[in-house]
């Protein structure tokens, strides 16, 4: 199946996945819904499939039946983060170190179901300043077969000290432990961005944002949504509305000025990168390079985001990226050319 027709097909049935009621899943074939659902097996989202193919025509194809087990899988993984997450905010609390919880469960708590959402490790941000005793503190908890990603800060909400993201915070409670998390206008700024710097690897992450921006209400604060970086806020704006056009999200409260349509160019590379197989392993840079008929895949599959280049030479969403790519491109080249020639001579 073309990249861009799986990436289509894995928008259509993933649009409102995050709701109460979806809408029903478009009138696949069981062909195509058994390649579609392994494709976003593949890519840990297959559970996000279900809501809509629930109670449709579809509902008993083995397809579905994936979904299904996919999503009782993870509501029951889910259990074991929710009790692992309350025994480091406990001991964090202990040791008098504020943290807050970014993506993961975090962002399960703007669906329907928050087995909907797969985990992959707890990330957890602190103050630079208590970040080694938060280290030593993590280290001391009892080994476990979940992964600890802990941060000082974030790459995804520049500009936005830890004091001022806690105090807008607020609070899930886990296994009777109370957990911060992000307020609402940094959780959306966060997975937006989050997403424009991870598009290739798992629709799940835009599913984020169409979640979190379909939860605000009139409280709501854009300004600080956007924060003080006029570039970022542009971006943040772009990632809403890729959401609603892929993924159909909407929201009564957004502000006019932010009704502009998706970049159609973010539209074809997001679907193209979606229909990516991701089961085939990205071979190192010195094995493209000695492989002529790798080449071109091998710098495909690096090729930089225009996120990336925007945040490197600061050009806006519609501007034209392609020589800002080139060029991020080449000196992440000639770096690695520089890298590997050391090495080579040192060997």
């Amino acid at each position: 199946m073309p990249e861009g027709v799986a990436g289509a097909g894995i928008a259509s049935l993933l649009a409102g996945a995050w709701r109460h009621k979806p809408p029903p899943a478009p009138h696949f074939t069981a062909t195509r819904l058994d390649a579609l659902v392994a494709h976003l097996r593949r890519s840990g989202s297959a559970a996000l499939a279900w809501p809509s193919l629930r109670g449709s025509a579809l509902e008993g194809c083995p397809a579905a039946r994936v979904a299904h087990s996919e999503l009782v899988y993870q509501t029951l993984r889910g259990a074991a983060y929710e009790q692992r997450i309350a025994q480091l905010f406990t001991l964090l609390r202990e040791a008098s170190i504020d943290a807050l919880l970014l993506k993961g469960r975090a962002s399960a708590a703007y669906y329907a179901h928050s087995g909907l959402r797969p985990y992959g490790d707890i990330d957890l941000l602190v103050r630079p300043e208590d970040y080694a005793r938060a280290r030593m503190c993590l280290r001391a908890a009892a080994a476990g077969t979940i992964d600890v990603d802990l941060h000082d800060r974030t790459l995804d909400l520049p500009g936005r000290s830890f004091d001022d993201l806690h105090r807008r915070s607020r609070v899930l409670t886990l296994e009777g432990v109370d957990v911060a998390v992000l307020g609402p206008e940094d959780h959306l700024a966060l997975v937006a961005t989050h997403f424009l710097r991870h598009p290739t690897l798992r629709p799940v992450w835009l599913c984020d944002v169409a979640a979190a921006l379909e939860a605000i209400d009139e409280r709501f604060d854009w300004t600080v949504c956007a924060g003080t970086d006029t570039l970022h806020a542009q971006w943040i704006a772009v990632a809403c509305a890729l959401a609603r056009a892929l993924l159909g999200a909407h929201s009564p409260c957004l502000p006019e000025a932010l009704r502009r349509p998706a970049p159609p160019w973010l539209v074809r590379r997001t679907l193209s990168e979606w229909g990516v197989d991701l089961t085939e392993p990205l071979k190192p840079f010195s094995d493209v390079l000695l492989l002529p008929r790798q080449f071109v895949h091998g710098v495909r599959r690096r090729w930089p985001l225009a996120y990336d280049a925007a945040s490197v030479y600061g050009n806006p969403p519609d501007a034209f990226h392609a020589p800002y790519q080139c060029a991020l491109m080449l000196t992440r080249a000639v770096r690695f050319c520089g890298r590997y020639a050391r090495a080579r001579l040192r060997a």
